[in-house]
């Protein structure tokens, strides 16, 4: 439905359509209804465009190769269906470029402010748009669904409204796809009423120079390279990685430590080039979009490599797909890193350092953080998927409901989980394993778990051991004493001839006395609970935690505080409780009873100025 209800083989130049009217059902536009191996130039369309799906103010549906180029689209866009958007509907096997569009878009899913879908390498390239865009699922400025396709030199600046999958330029992207050099500003770009980092997003600051400088970023300018890496100073050149992340040319190395507290939900959301962390930390990490999938300190790491990060005591919380330090690790690399602190997920594929691991590689790390999450939830990685985890351990707590592993939740299809091991308690309803809880068409070699720690007596990959045995060093090097090559390589094992590469050592002074990896420093319980910043934990903690269905949370304060409660919230940040503190004593502890509440994550705090924000699980 358009001016031209279907076009095949077809061109359109030239054309000026004002004030038009356009009600339809499917492939409705108000130039184009169903554009085919076509192309449209040098167009525009002011008005108001409605239909049920693939609706845009131009052209309803974009395909077979088709192209527009140098066009612009004024008028409303409304749909009560998918694929909607301000410019094409919904792009397949198609090019949109140098095009933009200025009027509100309003669909159901896939809505974005230029186009819906971009599907099937397509392409869209120096476009924009500036309208708001209203939808339900995979919303987006620019582009609601971006999937085996490409975004260049683009950006849109209009408010954008829906309930998952929603971003300032790209509602949903997958990895397979590309956004290059195309950004929101997410300073002063609304998304759901608030200011928040998706795929995309840079400072106000560096939006302007951007957009001043014909759509170009100097990195020179922003950071200083020494040989082949661009430096991170401070917590300013950190920021300003979300404008050079996304290139695959560069290469960044931590020169600092950097402090993340005053810098809440701050993340990058798309890594694609190299990060070494340079054996620095990075602390109070704290991201809680529990409606967002792709969620760590780096949401999507694509063809990325990663090594050396000491990412300690964060807080990580979103939907699917969620890590420590990457949610989702596609076609790349991690290495001689660690995590600590809490790792949470409203949905699946959750793990402490990687929510899923496909055709990657995570190696010489470890995690202490607790892992909480629905199903496929691991202590390191949720979700190994034709890949392989390598000399690495875990010790906090795991658990979810179905395939719940210590090490990894599920090593899937082709998958190798190589001299690792696991030690924290695990718990689940199904398929739950000490060290993996679900294993198809893989492979588990010389691994570990604690049986008598983690509560779990199997396994569907790895050897349960006792405490004692693991942490005796012979249980590792067994092959070697009979005259075989040891999986595991132990520092002062007579047995090695290569002390220097040597990756293990034991020691019952750290690590509980388990296995630690010689080349990352082991931080302990105590270590864990420190806040590198002003915030007072008033030694605020709760035991047991996980729970059900009451839990005690102790806590210190002064003795001359008054009216102190105990303030309990869902993972939504609704209050859903508060508990009086009567005594007056430094110390103190309190009891939450939540025998009518659901499972799931939840957060306590003192209601002190300077108090810290805890969280515990309640697991039915």
């Amino acid at each position: 439905m358009g001016l031209f209800g279907y076009t095949f083989n077809a061109t359109i130049e030239n054309a000026s359509l004002i004030d038009v009217n356009v009600t339809g059902f499917d492939f409705v536009g108000g130039l184009v209804g169903h554009n085919s191996s076509s192309t449209v130039s040098n167009c525009n369309c002011t008005g108001s465009v409605s239909g049920s799906g693939r609706v845009g103010a131009l052209v309803g549906r974009n395909t077979n190769f088709s192209t527009i180029n140098n066009s612009y689209c004024t008028g409303s866009v409304t749909s009560t269906g998918n694929d909607v958007g301000g410019f094409v509907g919904c792009n397949y096997y198609s090019t949109v470029s140098n095009s933009y569009s200025t009027g509100s878009v309003n669909g159901t899913q896939r809505v974005g402010g230029l186009v819906g879908g971009n599907y099937s390498s397509s392409a869209i390239s120096n476009s924009y748009s500036t309208g708001s865009v209203n939808g339900t699922q995979r919303v987006g400025g620019l582009v609601g669904n971006n999937e085996s396709s490409s975004v260049s030199n683009s950006y849109g600046t209009g408010s954008v409204n829906g309930l998952s999958d929603v971003g300032g330029l790209v509602g949903r992207t997958l990895p397979s796809s590309t956004v290059s050099n195309s950004f929101y500003d997410y300073e002063t770009t609304l998304i759901n009423e608030e200011h928040v980092i998706t795929i995309g997003a840079i400072s106000n600051e560096m939006f302007t120079e951007w957009l001043n400088n014909n759509l170009s970023l100097d990195v020179t300018q922003y950071y200083t390279q020494v040989n082949d890496n661009y430096l991170i100073s401070s917590i300013i050149d950190f920021k300003n990685l979300l404008g050079f992340a996304y290139d695959s040319t560069f290469s960044f190395i931590l020169n600092t430590d950097i402090d993340l507290f005053e810098e809440q939900n701050f993340h990058i959301p798309y890594l694609g080039s190299n990060f070494d962390g340079n054996n620095h930390t990075i602390n109070n990490l704290y991201i809680n979009i529990p409606s967002t999938r792709h969620v760590g300190l780096f949401g999507i790491a694509y063809n990325a490599a990663i090594e050396n990060v000491r990412l300690i005591d964060a807080n990580v919380t979103g939907d699917t797909c969620v890590g420590g330090l990457v949610g989702l690790s596609y076609s790349s690399t991690v290495s001689a890193s660690y995590t600590t602190g809490s790792v949470s997920g409203a949905g699946d594929y959750v793990g402490g350092i990687v929510g899923v691991n496909y055709l990657s590689s995570t190696a010489g790390s470890y995690s202490t953080c607790s892992v909480v999450g629905t199903d496929i939830i691991g202590g390191l990685v949720g979700q190994n998927d034709e890949s392989t985890v390598s000399n690495c351990y875990s010790t906090g707590s795991v658990s979810g409901s179905e395939y719940v592993g210590g090490l990894v939740g599920d090593n899937y299809f082709d998958s190798s989980i190589i001299n690792s091991s696991s030690m924290g308690t695990v718990s689940g309803i199904e398929n739950v394993g000490g060290l993996v809880g679900h294993e198809f068409a893989s492979y588990v070699t010389n691994s570990f778990w604690d049986n008598e720690t983690s509560g779990i007596t199997t396994s569907e990959g790895g050897t349960g051991k006792t405490t004692a045995e693991m942490i005796d060093v012979a249980t590792f090097t067994y092959l070697e004493t009979i005259g075989l090559d040891s999986p595991w390589d132990f520092f002062d094992n007579p047995f090695d001839d290569i002390a220097n590469e040597d990756l293990w050592d034991i020691d019952s002074d750290l690590n509980n006395g388990y296995p630690y990896l010689t080349s990352l420093p082991f931080v302990d319980v105590e270590e864990e609970m420190i806040h590198h910043s002003s915030l007072k934990t008033h030694n605020l903690k709760n035991y047991p935690n996980p729970f059900n269905p009451s839990t005690i949370i102790f806590f210190s304060i002064a003795e001359n505080a008054e009216n102190t409660k105990v303030e309990i919230y869902n993972i939504k940040g609704q209050l859903v409780d508060s508990l009086p503190v009567i005594q007056r004593e430094s110390e103190g502890n309190i009891t939450w009873d939540a025998s009518k509440c659901s499972s799931g994550v939840y957060f306590y705090k003192l209601n002190i100025a300077d108090s810290s924000i805890k969280k515990m699980v309640l697991l039915k």
